[in-house]
C-alpha cells in the first residue's frame, strides 16, 4: 500500500517537472517572432488588418456619400453600411486580439 503511494507521489513529480520544463525551455522557443511559423502568421494578420480597415473606411465613406444624397432617399442604405461599417470594425478588433 506504501509502495503504490510512492510510486503514485513520484508519477506525479515527474509530470510536474515535465511540466515545469516544457513551460521555461519551450515556451521561449515556441512564441519567438523570428520562428518561420510565427513570422508568417504574423504576416497574414497584418494583411488581413490592412483589408479589414480598408473595408472599414470604404463602408463608412460610401454611407456619408449615401447620406448626403438630397432627401431620405438613401437614407436606409447608409444606415445598413453604418452598421456593416461597425461589424468590420468588430473584426478588426478580433484580429487585432489574435494577433
Amino acid at each position: 500500500m506504501i509502495e503504490r503511494f510512492f510510486k503514485k507521489v513520484a508519477l506525479t513529480g515527474i509530470c510536474f517537472l515535465i511540466a515545469v520544463l516544457s513551460i521555461k525551455v519551450l515556451s521561449g522557443v515556441l512564441t519567438d517572432p523570428d520562428m518561420g511559423l510565427n513570422k508568417m502568421c504574423i504576416e497574414a494578420y497584418d494583411n488581413k488588418i490592412e483589408t479589414t480597415m480598408l473595408l472599414t473606411g470604404t463602408a463608412a465613406g460610401a454611407s456619408t456619400v449615401i447620406s448626403l444624397l438630397p432627401g431620405d432617399v438613401g437614407t436606409p442604405i447608409a444606415t445598413q453600411l453604418a452598421d456593416v461599417s461597425k461589424y468590420f470594425l468588430i473584426v478588426l478588433s478580433a484580429l487585432y486580439f489574435e494577433k
